[in-house]
């Protein structure tokens, strides 16, 4: 079944008379027509022109696509100044499958990542976690990424083992939430899992409300668990109610 564009209504059988530009379009996201460019790229159908009223099977072979990627295609045909076009079907490529679950071990400044991967069928390489303390979902673009070799950093492509793999890295802040995910590259495309998320370890504080305040002075009171690290503390106080650190207070 066929729909043309400026009715969007059904089509019916396609036209015998002289057809041309029968072409299909795909993208990585879901699409209506063959036009509006952006990531929209088009390939030329097996059959160019027809002119009778028979059903024809269309083919068009694709090339440089992304792995482990969704495409969404059509096929479109141009006739007597209206274009018509198919409904739309998806594929997915094949690639290397990555995943992240919770990390292990997770201390003051440490923590262990952990994940599978497998090849898909595809040779996989530079298999290696990346970690942030802003959302990612790629290991490229610098910032405040950083990426760590895994366990295990290249698969053949006759492996079809699932490999469970691990990073340990160090140095992390203390109480903040990092983002990680595994990535891999396959030829020369690279393919990374969702992220998964985790907490570094340290005090816990608190504070409650101030006593014996008088005119000038007044005693400030807290607690805190120190969680087995060993913690220096320190009250700091200000006249600005955003106070948020003890870099510019008192």
């Amino acid at each position: 079944m066929l729909f043309r564009s400026d009715t969007v209504s059904a089509g019916g059988n396609f036209p015998t008379t002289p057809t041309s530009s029968v072409q299909f379009c795909y993208s990585t996201s879901s699409l209506t027509s063959c036009s509006g460019g952006g990531n929209t790229t088009i390939a030329t159908a097996s059959t160019a022109t027809f002119s009778d009223g028979s059903n024809y099977a269309e083919t068009a072979t694709l090339t440089g696509l992304t792995p482990s990627t969704t495409y969404y295609f059509m096929v479109s045909a141009t006739q007597a100044g209206s274009v018509f076009y198919s409904v739309v079907s998806t594929f997915t490529t094949g690639g290397p499958t990555l995943s992240t679950s919770a990390a292990t071990s997770v201390a003051d400044g440490s923590a262990t990542l952990n994940g599978t991967v497998s090849s898909g069928g595809y040779a996989t390489s530079s298999i290696a976690f990346c970690y942030s303390t802003s959302s990612l979902t790629s290991c490229s673009g610098g910032g405040s990424k950083t990426s760590i070799n895994a366990s295990t950093v290249s698969i053949l492509a006759s492996d079809s083992t699932t490999y469970s793999v691990t990073a340990s890295p160090t140095g992390l802040s203390l109480n903040t939430k990092y983002y990680f995910i595994l990535c891999a590259k396959q030829s020369t495309s690279t393919v990374c899992s969702s992220s998964t998320t985790f907490t570094t370890a340290g005090p816990t504080l608190s504070t409650s409300a101030a006593t014996s305040v008088a005119g000038t002075t007044a005693t400030l009171n807290g607690s805190v668990n120190p969680n087995s690290y060993s913690t220096t503390l320190r009250f700091c106080y200000s006249t600005n109610s955003n106070i948020s650190s003890c870099n510019s207070a008192t």
